[in-house]
């Protein structure tokens, strides 16, 4: 992020302070000076409200949650009052245990600006310039963004989440900071008492929470993850699609679910129906978008993906049909309550052309065989008004080929 303060820095000071502006090195505790601010990062970590004032000339509220223990929200945190222009921001987070952030929005609604990430830090940034000026923020829409996850033994009770330090920077050569003043968020959990982890089994545990967040009947939101043949010993791209729904969505976060032995091994990095970026934890089998346009939640493209994966069946994998679904899914609405949408899912099925090892052997040997004989009946010797070719391939026992079928004559 220090490359990100060098670059607010040289937009705000002239070329002459370039090259000496982080020569020094200033404390955090001091008082800044007229041409060089107060902005070494190492330094925070030794002063819990930097720059978090009662009042300010800028007022940023994280807002207020309800979530459930073993659940997830993101919080958005909003610019409730400032008349000035700003330059650039830089904060740090801090959450009390045992929540943690576990992801970030990548825009700044407010300030029309894209925001850098340090997730290790709890860090963001941005740049708020427009024709050479620094920004006036929109009251009222999102400044950052950011996901909080909830472990499932949380006790209930309230949870603050809040600004470590924060700066707002404006305009000039002296780059001095605003006021800040932050509302720190609360997180209201309802927990689970001690041990409920280990009492339902998994099949259990899935029934219930799919009873809870995935109606059967009426909803908001109907995502279809659609129906696929497939043999044993391949795999298959799954496309979630927005069956129906016409209200907008600011975000979704999902867990995935799916009967052995199938495993899903791969997931889409966008979702097409929302505009967005997919994060994806591969261990937790978890997806999650932030979907804003223009500081608003957007409603989605009906019959467009919101979400792939890819599904590998064992070659060993026995004939019969799998299902595949979200063991729990949030919508997320606009506002500060981040109150959800109540979603329909349509779990998909998947038709495995499963085979024994013996009728493995056989399958192998029969396909051959026929497209020998398929290859002699479909591309005669004889003239034709069309010709197509299937081609020749060198395959091996228990694997795959792909088949083109060219088209090799015809006007």
């Amino acid at each position: 992020m220090k490359k990100l303060l060098s670059a607010v820095t040289s937009i705000v000071m002239s070329a002459s302070l370039l090259t000496s502006a982080f020569a020094s090195t200033v404390s955090a505790a001091s008082s800044k000076t007229a041409v060089q601010p107060n902005v070494s990062l190492s330094n925070f970590d030794d002063i819990a409200t930097k720059n978090v004032a009662a009042s300010g000339d800028l007022t940023l509220d994280f807002g207020e949650y309800n979530v459930d223990a073993g659940g997830s929200v993101n919080v958005d945190i909003k610019l409730t009052d400032g008349d000035v222009a700003v330059g650039g921001m830089d904060v740090f987070y801090q959450i009390d245990s045992p929540l943690t952030i576990t992801g970030f929005g990548g825009t700044s609604a407010a300030y029309g600006a894209s925001v850098d990430t340090n997730k290790e830090k709890l860090e963001q940034g941005f740049f708020a310039v427009s024709e050479g000026e620094p920004v006036k923020g929109e009251v009222g829409a999102s400044v950052f963004k950011c996901k909080v996850s909830v472990p499932s033994t949380t006790p209930t009770g309230d949870y603050k989440i809040t600004f470590k330090s924060i700066e707002a920077y404006k305009s000039g050569q002296s780059s001095e900071s605003w006021d800040v003043n932050v509302i720190p968020g609360v997180i209201h959990v309802t927990g689970t008492i001690t041990g409920s982890d280990s009492q339902p089994t998994p099949t259990e545990t899935v029934t219930e929470t799919t009873t809870d967040y995935i109606p059967s009947g009426d909803s908001d939101l109907t995502l279809d993850f659609g129906k696929y043949t497939v043999d044993a010993g391949s795999s298959v791209s799954v496309d979630v699609k927005l069956a129906a729904g016409d209200v907008a969505v600011g975000g979704m976060d999902v867990f995935y679910q799916i009967d052995s032995p199938l495993s899903i091994t791969g997931f889409g990095g966008t979702s097409a129906a929302y505009g967005a970026s997919v994060d994806t934890n591969k261990d937790k089998l978890e997806q999650g978008f932030f979907a804003v346009s223009e500081g608003e939640p957007v409603k989605g493209e009906v019959g467009a993906s919101v979400f792939k994966c890819k599904v590998s069946i064992p070659a060993d994998c026995p004939d019969g049909e799998y299902k595949i679904t979200f063991k729990s899914v949030e919508a997320y609405k606009s506002g500060q309550n981040s109150d959800s949408w109540d979603v329909n899912v349509i779990p998909g099925v998947i038709h495995v052309n499963g085979t024994s090892t013996e009728s493995t052997t056989s399958t192998t040997q029969t396909v051959t065989e026929s497209t020998t004989e398929s290859t002699t009946v479909t591309i005669p010797d004889t003239e034709g008004d069309l010709t197509l070719d299937f081609g020749k391939y060198t395959g091996e026992k228990g694997g795959s080929v792909n088949v083109d079928v060219k088209l090799a004559a015809g006007d």
